[in-house]
């Protein structure tokens, strides 16, 4: 099966990077070469069509997506709720009892991955945006990352945000009071998490995210 890292908002031009990653799997993974069928990760509707296309053309190619646990999407599974994996120790740090104290539609949640890394230069700007919003914010800050934060902007915002270090991204994408915006990195499961559950997103595109696929 292939699972990958893509961004829906680039335009068709940019489609060519993950063509290559397509051409160069295909010719040096032993296991492109051998066989039958392709299973990918996606769905036709939010893919260039020459990204679906081509495989095409060299073995059977099915798209399987979006492979979100099926209790955010037909509910026919009630006690799939999760992918069972994560890279970090699941800490929700109360993110559910906070988002619970909130109004509806009116919390923005930030988040950039489990990889992506920002320059202290734009922690700042995000920073400083976030605490002027009229929003509260959920802001999912690695912690090798809390230290590029400005200083003493946790305790003169803390009345309208939660930080933390690790959040139940499906969970907090479907709860009632996330319908402002996720604010994202456009990671290939972000995307189709929030798609899924009908979520708008803010696109901060980050190179260092998405390395494989020269983004």
């Amino acid at each position: 099966m292939i699972d990958k890292q893509s961004n829906i908002n680039e335009s068709s031009n940019d489609s060519n990077s993950y063509l290559q990653s397509l051409f160069f799997a295909h010719k040096t993974i032993p296991y492109f070469k051998v066989c039958s069928f392709y299973f990918n990760g996606t769905q036709n509707f939010v893919e260039f069509h020459q990204a679906v296309n081509w495989p095409a053309s060299q073995r059977s190619i099915k798209p399987i997506g979006p492979m979100i646990p099926s209790f955010y999407l037909d509910k026919q599974l009630e006690d799939d709720k999760e992918y069972g994996l994560s890279l970090f120790n699941p800490n929700p740090d109360g993110c559910n009892e906070w988002l619970d104290s909130k109004e509806t539609g009116l919390v923005v949640y930030v988040s950039f991955g489990s990889m992506a890394a920002l320059g202290e230069e734009q922690m700042a700007e995000i920073a400083w945006g976030l605490k002027r919003s009229a929003c509260c914010f959920l802001w999912v800050v690695r912690e090798s990352e809390r230290k590029k934060l400005p200083s003493n902007f946790v305790e003169e915002s803390s009345k309208k945000s939660l930080l933390v270090t690790w959040s139940p991204q499906l969970e907090v994408l479907a709860h009632k009071s996330v319908v402002g915006c996720f604010m994202t990195h456009c990671g290939w499961n972000s995307t189709l998490e929030a798609l899924s559950l009908g979520v708008p997103m803010v696109n901060q595109q980050m190179q260092s995210a998405l390395p494989m696929f020269g983004m």
